[in-house]
């Protein structure tokens, strides 16, 4: 069973954790986008001044953040420091990669993947792109050709539109405090994968191999604030179903933290994110197999326009 397949594909959902009505007019997601998210994350709310007779609870910053109508746009930053596992073959040779992320820091050729995303719309509604590169390279891995070095770049760019199915309140907070939200997204699209491989064997001649596809994909993510600046993000996706590759998924999980950086609303993301690719094209000598999982930890910076 290959590591792709092998792997559980678990969509977590936080909606167990949550009840009450819908709100009227504001769910989660208003302000600074998460780096691993298509919601708007809701910026604090600015202390209000005290009040001289008693009154209903204010929601300070609904005003401020985007309505359903209102259009924005939130760019993430991302660092990503693979680990790396499967088997990979090409030229007739099958060669087993496995890759912690220590292993990682001390033998590939570069440490981290660059990977950004931008998602333009209103909350209830809205496309993203996200894409990712990053280049590994490991040495003296064995294979039934005898030892071999091994080079891969991959590229992968997810693309697609999202929607808001679900907000619930989870606290009314107090007049300096806005409430604290729920909110689960779905989305569909696509994702565009490119690898380059090579082997470079010390015995045998080396080979080389191009591939790109693209595959649909279908998810789901949800927000649940924790605090009014510390926010938890999970989700992730399936695809593939034989279009491009025979099967392809992605999960991710992060704490970001909201702040504002002069006007702008902005946040922190630490988190951990996993891509898994199964891949198979032509026979014999040409069979090209990409069986593959990259998992590892990631760090964000996102600005809300």
């Amino acid at each position: 069973m290959s590591p792709s397949k092998s792997l559980p594909i678990t969509v977590v959902s936080l909606a167990s954790l949550v009840g009450g009505a819908s709100p009227a007019r504001a769910g989660a997601g208003d302000g600074a986008e998460s780096a691993t998210g298509a919601w708007l994350l809701e910026p604090p709310a600015e202390p209000a001044a005290p009040a001289t007779s008693p009154g209903p609870v204010r929601d300070l910053k609904l005003d401020t953040g985007p309505s359903d109508d209102s259009v924005s746009a939130t760019l993430s930053f991302i660092l990503w420091a693979p680990a790396i596992s499967g088997d990979v073959t090409a030229g007739g040779t099958t060669v087993g990669i496995e890759s912690s992320f220590i292993d990682t820091l001390q033998e590939a050729d570069t440490v981290f993947g660059l990977d950004g995303r931008l998602d333009v719309g209103t909350r209830r509604f809205g496309g993203f792109v996200e894409g990712v590169y990053t280049d590994l390279g490991f040495d003296d891995r064995d294979s039934p050709a005898g030892n071999v070095s091994v080079s891969s770049e991959m590229a992968f760019v997810d693309f697609g539109l999202r929607y808001r199915v679900l907000e619930r309140v989870l606290a009314a907070g107090d007049a300096a405090a806005r409430p604290r939200r729920f909110g689960l997204d779905v989305y569909g699209g696509g994702r565009y994968a490119y690898l380059g491989i090579d082997f470079d064997f010390e015995t045998s001649a080396d080979v080389s191999k191009d591939k790109d596809w693209i595959d649909p994909i279908v998810g789901a993510r949800g927000a649940i604030d924790l605090t009014e600046r510390w926010r938890l993000t999970a989700g992730g996706d399936i695809g593939g179903f034989g279009a491009g590759s025979d099967f392809t998924w992605s999960a991710v999980g992060t704490l970001d933290y909201r702040f504002e950086l002069g006007r702008t609303d902005a946040a922190l993301t630490l988190g951990y994110k996993a891509i898994g690719e199964d891949y198979s094209d032509g026979s014999g000598a040409e069979e090209f197999v990409w069986d593959v999982i990259l998992h590892g930890p990631i760090i964000a910076f996102t600005i809300r326009f």
